[in-house]
């Protein structure tokens, strides 16, 4: 009775390990860009990815304008900080593309990222950018292969204008 009883035990221990290393080899190939299937969809063009304002937009009436003290109540522009990323290098995305930011973004493989990168290093949801006081601030969320600010890696860290971030095979310039 109780060599059966050892026994199932073995059985229930062997199978929980099978279960435990094909839970862990799908996180992993998931993770690092497994394959899609064949009923995939496409992945949507870089330009619907970004849901950012591009530069150049016209500003609505009476924004960002001062008076100016020769004009008779007419207004001119004023040029506003505009922080923004700009692709560098990307498989994902068109280099020099313009990534104005407003409030808090994340980056990853995910339809569900504000900015979907088709990368095989990036994680499913990889990291966020989030306003932090007069800088915007890079979070690593986690990631596999990490987030790199100018080439060191980061769990957070402030953006400076002329930084660099890295996602996956993405590069990212950060500038105000």
């Amino acid at each position: 009775m109780l060599e059966a009883v050892l026994l199932a035990l073995k059985v229930l221990i062997l199978i929980l390990l099978y279960l435990f290393i094909w839970r862990v080899a799908r996180a992993a190939t998931h993770d690092l860009g497994g394959t899609k299937g064949a009923g995939a969809a496409p992945p949507p063009s870089p330009v619907s990815q970004v849901e950012w304002s591009p530069l150049g937009e016209e500003l609505p009436p009476g924004a960002g304008r001062l008076p100016d003290e020769h004009d008779r109540g007419e207004s001119r522009a004023v040029a506003e900080p505009r922080p923004r990323l700009i692709v560098e290098r990307s498989s994902a995305l068109a280099p020099g593309t313009e990534l104005v930011l407003h409030g808090l973004i994340t980056v990853g493989r995910s339809e569900d990222n504000h900015v979907v990168l088709d990368d095989a290093y990036a994680s499913t949801t990889h990291a966020r950018i989030v306003p932090g006081g007069a800088h915007y601030v890079v979070e690593d969320l986690g990631s596999t292969n990490g987030t790199f600010v100018n080439e060191e890696r980061v769990s957070e860290a402030t953006l400076r204008p002329g930084a660099r971030v890295r996602i996956g095979e993405t590069v990212l310039r950060y500038e105000e």
